[in-house]
């Protein structure tokens, strides 16, 4: 499918928002992601994962990402207004599992959006889940702050904790011991995902409750 930029703002940090127009009839869930794909300057197409940072109800398709020294994220931050690229691929469901359960949720840095997108969607349909956000971030500010803020504070279910250092194993484990039931999700990159997985299973943490995706 072709996309069209339509649309590019800088959020915070080097992290920016990309609007593309659908070229071709498109729809989405809350959650999914797509493979976008850029041709090179030399030759071939350079290609990455996104989460879909719209609503399923929005006229265009937004991503947000780190603009990084990879050649991907150079080209995607040089594409002009009116430049098309390739989407492919959008997959995935958002998987609340048991709504009795917490829903803990680990962030660091853009890893957020996905999160951000399953409660803007849960709000949206008044889905009944109690919700801790763990976020943490050495932008600033904090990608979505406000947002999160709000909803903290006008939501009696929904709590968040903002660091700008990475949650260590040992605070996680504590925290986790105050809750009886609850489902444990990480997103953000991958040493930080894989370590912290890791180390929780070390100390007791299973699978039942460290769930390996939030999407099926």
């Amino acid at each position: 499918m072709k996309l069209k930029l339509v649309g590019k703002r800088h959020e915070t940090s080097n992290i920016w928002s990309f609007d593309f127009e659908p070229m071709d009839e498109l729809s989405w869930q809350a959650g999914q992601s797509i493979r976008l794909e850029i041709p090179k300057k030399t030759w071939g197409y350079s290609e990455r994962r996104f989460t879909i940072s719209s609503l399923p109800s929005a006229p265009n398709l937004k991503i947000i990402t780190r603009i990084s020294d990879s050649e991907f994220k150079q080209d995607l931050g040089q594409l002009e207004i009116g430049g098309v690229i390739n989407g492919y691929n959008i997959e995935g469901e958002l998987d609340w599992g048991d709504l009795s359960r917490t829903k803990i949720f680990v962030a660091g840095g853009t890893g957020i959006t996905l999160f951000h997108m399953a409660i803007r969607q849960a709000l949206l349909e008044k889905i009944p889940v109690n919700l801790l956000i763990l976020y943490s971030s050495r932008d600033t500010p904090m990608l979505f702050e406000d947002y999160f803020d709000h909803i903290s504070k006008t939501n009696s279910y929904i709590d968040i904790i903002k660091s700008s250092k990475r949650f260590d194993v040992n605070y996680l484990f504590n925290k986790l011991q105050t809750y009886e039931e609850y489902d444990l999700h990480i997103a953000g990159p991958n040493d930080m995902v894989f370590g912290l997985k890791s180390e929780l299973k070390k100390l007791g943490i299973n699978d039942q409750v460290l769930k390996s995706n939030f999407l099926q």
